[in-house]
């Protein structure tokens, strides 16, 4: 693309509003790691492909909305729970703003429709929301917690504590007794 289409295309989609979403789409594709030329083309194709919403009809639709949205508008803002909220809806029909938990998330909901934007809505949110291998490592070892400290604890407040060694399972025994070995054998 030669620099005088290059000012062209800029021309053209500042005359529509869309310059801005031009910029941002390019310099995401250039981010995943598309090199400048191709995230121009790429970014003019799905461009073009999604046309224009004149500025008039936009304004009106956004006031109306306004109009019908009930959802939160103030306090504190709840980024996850909004979120998730598109993530249930982004693929449904019919959702109203009406519907919405804020006014945030229906601007989400709304800017992440449009085809261009849904797959990055996976990548920019919901890839974020996933737990971190950290989480997931803690959350396993907290499941494999079976109560033991628990039980021998209320045994030995109830003053049975011999009973701990009649009932603890087989498996924590053989380990009690290779540490028992390890500290005779150094001892």
């Amino acid at each position: 693309m030669t620099s005088r289409q290059k000012r062209e295309l800029r021309a053209r989609l500042e005359t529509d509003g869309r310059w801005g979403e031009f910029v941002a789409l390019r310099e995401r594709l250039k981010h995943e790691g598309v090199v400048p030329r191709e995230a121009w083309r790429q970014a003019e194709a799905d461009l073009a492909a999604e046309p224009a919403v004149a500025e008039e009809a936009d304004e009106a639709e956004a006031e109306a909305e306004l109009e019908e949205f009930t959802g939160e508008t103030g306090g504190p803002v709840n980024l996850r729970r909004d979120v998730e909220w598109v993530y249930q809806h982004l693929t449904v029909k019919g959702v109203k703003a009406k519907d919405a938990p804020s006014a945030g998330a229906w601007g989400l909901l709304k800017h992440y429709r449009r085809p261009m934007h849904t797959a990055a809505f996976y990548t920019d949110f919901v890839v974020k929301l996933l737990p971190s291998k950290a989480a997931l490592a803690e959350d396993a070892g907290n499941r494999q917690d079976d109560g033991r400290k628990e039980i021998k604890l209320a045994l030995e407040l109830a003053g049975l504590k011999d009973v701990w060694g009649t009932i603890k399972p087989k498996r924590l025994e053989r380990t009690e007794d290779r540490g028992s070995q390890a500290g005779g054998a150094g001892a």
